[in-house]
């Protein structure tokens, strides 16, 4: 065990009966494919309502060509109407109140709010560094930002592709994770701190990247047009593909099963003993 991702940061516990029963009662079970393969049950903490497929979130090249699992596709987590426009995803995580298998989580609701100086002051020191970004122009020329747009979602809603424009020049940044920490809701100089708000939680500064891709952006504009602040409504924390854990939970309290739960953010997978 390692106190990184790698095992879901395991910092070391008291042993936990609960805990030691449920791994014994399981013990060389695996979710298995219906060709007889072991599953690959990736998993995060918290859903907002939908989970994203894995061909929308990992791509090495940001072109998205992969071809995702069968067992790992956009789902929907709660009864409730898939958002179709920019504006009906942005309602739907404005709204605080709608209920999912997740909304125990503090984390299944979240708002950022940044300055426009604030975050071209972010943009100029996250870009050079971003992954999957593409950009028109020389970045210590771009001044400040004029727009930010998503150009692309997944079938779940997942933020796929953001577009930049600046007063000098043009960027564009693929793939969930890359996005997440260009976007990183910190301060650096200007204005005050910036918080990350959570659904009837304490806010956090510091965060180094916006807890999910499942977000729909608010431009906040002056008489003239011009840009003079942003805000991000989104729900979730983690990549979003698999299973949640909180809703994983949500489940739990309703009376499903380990094998139904499995089943259900896998589907098609059966769970059997391998080992």
């Amino acid at each position: 065990m390692v106190d990184t991702t790698a095992s879901q940061v395991y910092l070391g516990y008291t042993e936990n009966k609960a805990a030691e029963a449920a791994v014994k009662a399981t013990e060389g079970l695996c979710a298995v494919t219906e060709d007889g393969a072991v599953a690959q049950t990736y998993f995060y903490s918290t859903s907002c309502g939908f989970g994203a497929g894995s061909e929308e979130v990992w791509s090495a090249d940001g072109t998205f060509s992969g071809k995702g699992k069968s067992y790992l596709q956009p789902q929907k987590y709660g009864d409730f109407e898939k958002p179709e426009t920019e504006e009906d995803w942005l309602a739907f995580w404005q709204d605080w109140e709608k209920t999912g298998y997740d909304d125990m989580s503090p984390w299944y609701r979240w708002k950022v709010y940044f300055g426009c100086s604030q975050l071209t002051e972010v943009l100029q020191k996250t870009l050079p560094a971003s992954a999957n970004c593409m950009v028109d122009g020389k970045i210590s020329d771009f001044g400040k930002l004029q727009s930010i747009a998503v150009t692309r979602r997944g079938a779940g809603g997942i933020v796929m592709e953001v577009a930049l424009t600046f007063e000098g020049g043009k960027a564009v940044i693929k793939t969930e994770n890359a996005i997440r920490k260009a976007l990183s809701p910190t301060k650096i100089t200007i204005g005050e701190p910036i918080y990350l708000q959570r659904k009837e939680s304490d806010s956090l500064t510091g965060h180094t990247m916006l807890p999910s891709g499942f977000f729909a952006i608010k431009e906040m504009k002056n008489e003239k047009g011009e840009l003079t602040g942003i805000a991000f409504y989104g729900g979730g924390n983690g990549h979003g593909v698999g299973m949640s854990q909180y809703g994983a939970k949500g489940l739990a309290a309703e009376g499903k099963t380990a094998a139904e739960i499995i089943s259900y953010y896998f589907p098609g997978t059966t769970v059997e003993k391998v080992l």
